[in-house]
């Protein structure tokens, strides 16, 4: 204490101890209150200095940080990264921030959404641990619809997400509804619409676009989903495709072929 009253050269001045984390620093003119800055002291510095990656590797290094100053952190990390203009760069770190939390996430669904970046979190948004609201999915379904360059990622999403996820019947819809507008006739979209008709329980459907489309996987989906008989005066169709693998299906079928299909079959094998 003496030591620090003649540093400051004041015999007035008083230094209390209270204890490891606070002291008193009491003079005839001021009273100061000194503690050892924590975790959240230093993470509040870097924030108020605009240090965002220094404060998240902060927050991330201690465990026992508040929930509640790690989301704020995440929260002030991600809106520094969107105010840049780097989108991709905060999708591609969502997982890791925001782990669990479905407030969060949908909360950063609309924030994409307005920005109509929703392209860019589709890849990374979870379907479970957490699964979030189904507008959710929906939103991000929809926007993928616009542009012809994302086709194939929303069939990619329609094949991996759980139709449980969100509403097959209004994507189906919104499908034809592109499909009548430029760029919606891609095969993508005739792929997307198949999946979801199966889905519905509606297989016939589905084979019909496969057959429109000439897809090569028609003759699996055929048998696993027995359905030969649907396939009427259309199996001509799979000659087209793969004629050595549409006369072994034939062949092998004739009792459950419709009469055109036994027809056509008879005439090629003549």
């Amino acid at each position: 204490t003496a030591a620090a009253a003649a540093a400051a050269g004041s015999s007035d001045l008083v230094v209390e101890d209270f204890g490891e984390f606070m002291y008193f620093i009491v003079s005839p003119k001021d009273i100061v209150v000194g503690r050892h800055r924590d975790t959240e002291d230093r993470i509040s510095w870097f924030l108020a200095a605009g240090h965002f990656e220094a404060a998240l590797a902060i927050a991330q290094a201690d465990r026992s940080l508040p929930a509640a100053v790690w989301d704020t952190v995440v929260q002030a990390y991600l809106e520094y990264l969107t105010a840049a203009g780097q989108w991709a760069a905060a999708a591609a770190k969502l997982q890791q921030l925001l782990k669990n939390q479905a407030a969060l996430w949908e909360r950063w669904v609309y924030t994409f959404a307005q920005a109509r970046q929703l392209p860019l979190l589709a890849p990374v948004l979870p379907t479970k641990h957490p699964l979030l609201h189904a507008q959710c999915y929906n939103l991000v379904l929809q926007a993928l619809l616009v542009d012809p360059v994302h086709h194939g990622q929303l069939l990619d999403l329609v094949q991996r997400w759980p139709h449980s996820c969100f509403r097959p019947t209004a994507l189906i819809d919104a499908i034809a509804t592109r499909m009548q507008r430029p760029g919606g006739d891609s095969r993508e979209l005739w792929q997307a619409l198949a999946v979801l008709y199966k889905s519905q329980g509606r297989p016939d459907l589905s084979l019909a676009i496969y057959l429109q489309l000439q897809l090569p996987t028609v003759f699996d989906f055929i048998q696993d989903h027995s359905l030969l008989s649907y396939l009427d005066e259309k199996a001509y169709l799979l000659m087209a495709i793969d004629e050595g693998r549409a006369l072994e299906l034939l062949a092998g079928h004739l009792d459950t072929l419709p009469p055109g299909g036994r027809v056509y079959e008879q005439q090629t094998a003549l």
